[in-house]
């Protein structure tokens, strides 16, 4: 009885030593193969995130830079837009185009109370084609498909530091004496041209309604490189009749409306973007910079001009970024071996224990 007692004891000892190992067995192969697939997975992700690393520092560019592939600058002169766009057929097929005038001014809040002191505030004013724009998709945030006459857009921290608010009607000086001298010399007409140059030092006034306030900081519509000191925003085909309204107290605007040249005409900026983003997928750098400054002679050769400047907002800004791309290769390379290391331990844990088994 003692004996057959001693033999079920082993027995069942036998047994339950056999179920602990054969479940401490399924236990370390199954952990050891969520191991193997979460090492595999990850090293997949990282090196994923490596491939694209390009795709990344290019979004952020174009974000900062609000997809301006090309800038031209009129550096105080004026770029005649409708001279680009007839002469240059290098960019119709492969970039859109559009213009922008900018002149420098002060703005200050109307007041009925002639006791209230008038503080002014020196901004930009920017003229723009708004339904190009669109189209350009410079700021996908952008809501407004037009900007009525007599109305303009204000940049936030300007309207917080006048203190208006929509609907508040507010006077805008521009001191534009070279483009009046330039519009009057387009008449020939000398009484015209004497009776203006005794007015020449004073500034033209526009009074403007606000349309709206949009928070605009360096980035979204205009980009680090173009408009950053921009305050107001009004519609370019608007502000031509404004401007030749705004001269009749000092000469009769009417006797040369005709002869005032149109907006496009006397830009300040030419804004270029290219239809084929995928260029700067690339990750070539020498590539990409080789066909933007290629693009950009051809599109530049029909303006002849010595005085301006030219651009590329995005790729400065991929070049500034540059860091970002090395810095996720240097970490992906770190993670990768980390992730190596561990899988090659995995692996043997399993097998000397498969060994042991």
């Amino acid at each position: 009885m003692a004996k057959l007692n001693s033999k079920l004891y082993w027995l069942l000892f036998l047994v339950k030593q056999g179920f602990i190992h054969s479940f401490n067995y399924k236990l370390m192969y199954t952990f050891g193969s969520l191991s193997i697939i979460l090492v595999v997975t990850s090293i997949t992700l990282f090196s994923g995130i490596s491939e694209y690393s390009s795709t990344l520092v290019s979004r952020l560019a174009e974000i900062q830079q609000a997809k301006i592939d090309i800038l031209i600058d009129s550096n105080h002169y004026y770029l005649n837009y409708t001279e680009f766009i007839q002469n240059t057929n290098v960019v119709d097929s492969n970039a859109f185009h559009t213009f922008r005038w900018i002149s420098e001014c002060f703005v200050y809040r109307d007041t009925n109370n002639e006791t209230d002191s008038i503080i002014k505030y020196s901004t930009e004013l920017t003229a723009i084609d708004n339904q190009r724009e669109l189209e350009m998709d410079f700021d996908t945030d952008w809501k407004y498909d037009s900007i009525p006459s007599q109305n303009v857009i204000l940049t936030s921290d300007l309207a917080l530091s006048m203190d208006v608010s929509v609907n508040d009607y507010i006077s805008v000086e521009l001191y534009i004496p070279n483009l009046v001298q330039y519009a009057l010399n387009q008449t020939q007409n000398a009484s015209l041209i004497q009776k203006y140059s005794q007015h020449s030092g004073k500034c033209v006034l526009i009074n403007l309604r606000v349309f709206d306030i949009v928070g605009i900081s360096g980035s979204s519509k205009f980009g680090e490189a173009s408009g950053k000191d921009t305050g107001l925003i009004v519609e370019s085909k608007y502000l031509r009749d404004l401007l030749i309204q705004s001269l009749h107290p000092f000469i009769n605007s009417t006797q040369f409306s005709d002869e005032f040249p149109s907006l496009d005409s006397i830009s300040t900026q030419i804004l270029i973007n290219l239809k084929a983003r995928s260029i700067y997928q690339s990750r070539d750098f020498r590539k990409v910079r080789s066909f933007l400054l290629d693009f950009s002679s051809k599109s530049i050769s029909s303006l002849n001009y010595v005085q301006f400047r030219t651009k590329l907002p995005i790729l400065q800004a991929i070049e500034a970024l540059q860091f970002i791309s090395l810095f996720l290769g240097l970490l992906v390379t770190l993670v990768g071996i980390v992730l190596s290391v561990l899988a090659f331990v995995v692996l043997q844990s399993l097998l000397s224990f498969s060994v042991d088994a």
